[in-house]
């Protein structure tokens, strides 16, 4: 990162901050020792340059997801919980028992962290239904669960509160409408009938996948 920096007497200049481990290997008569070899003649070939100390503070809108919850949660939490899964402008968080009691923080960082996400969710108990839906709670932004995304050329607007989505399962997706395509099948799983439409593709549903019968291209009748 190049940052302006003022030396005091000698003005404003330009430098480049280095990594902690860097920082950490500094001697007293060697600032660069943590540097590489190669790093090393680099900077001396393209000097004049020195290697100073600056302190820089940094706030919460410099931190990413994982060092803002590292500072911000116990510290017996030794794996912090960055991962999650999206659809649309909900985050879905799969939270472990142990970061429960602190689930509107960890939901909050994350939506402040990205700034393409309204909602974050965690599912409050195992699947359980024959479509595959789950409860779950909203912890921080909208309550609005209707997301629109696209996948495979269609677009798709749902409840994601009544509707189960995974984006893992894209490639599957794209493998069935692959098939769809070659011949007239029925498309039991709901994401296949739709993207396959978009692609002039004669298909027909197969058994009502519960709520997500109701996916479809936005704009189709």
């Amino acid at each position: 990162q190049i940052l302006e920096v003022d030396l005091g007497s000698e003005g404003p200049r330009r430098a480049v901050m280095l990594s902690e481990e860097v920082s950490a290997s500094a001697q007293a008569d060697d600032l660069l020792a943590g540097l590489p070899s190669d790093e090393r003649a680099w900077v001396a070939a393209e000097g004049p340059g020195v290697a100073v100390r600056h302190t820089i503070v940094l706030g919460y809108g410099d931190l990413t997801t994982e060092q803002a919850l590292r500072r911000l949660l116990p510290p017996d939490i030794k794996e912090v919980p960055t991962a999650f899964e999206t659809a649309g402008h909900v985050a879905h968080l799969n939270l472990r028992e142990e970061v429960l009691p602190h689930k509107k923080l960890v939901a909050q960082v994350i939506l402040d962290k990205n700034a393409h996400l309204r909602s974050v969710v965690n599912k409050t108990a195992s699947i359980a239904t024959e479509y595959r839906t789950f409860p779950l709670e909203v912890l921080a932004g909208t309550k609005d669960l209707v997301v629109e995304l696209k996948e495979g050329g269609a677009n798709f607007k749902f409840d994601f509160e009544k509707v189960y989505w995974n984006s893992r399962l894209g490639s599957e997706h794209a493998r069935l409408t692959n098939a769809i395509c070659a011949r007239k099948w029925e498309a039991p799983v709901a994401p296949a009938s739709p993207v396959a439409a978009a692609s002039e593709s004669p298909v027909s549903k197969g058994e009502s996948p519960g709520e997500s019968g109701q996916k479809r291209r936005v704009g189709e009748s």
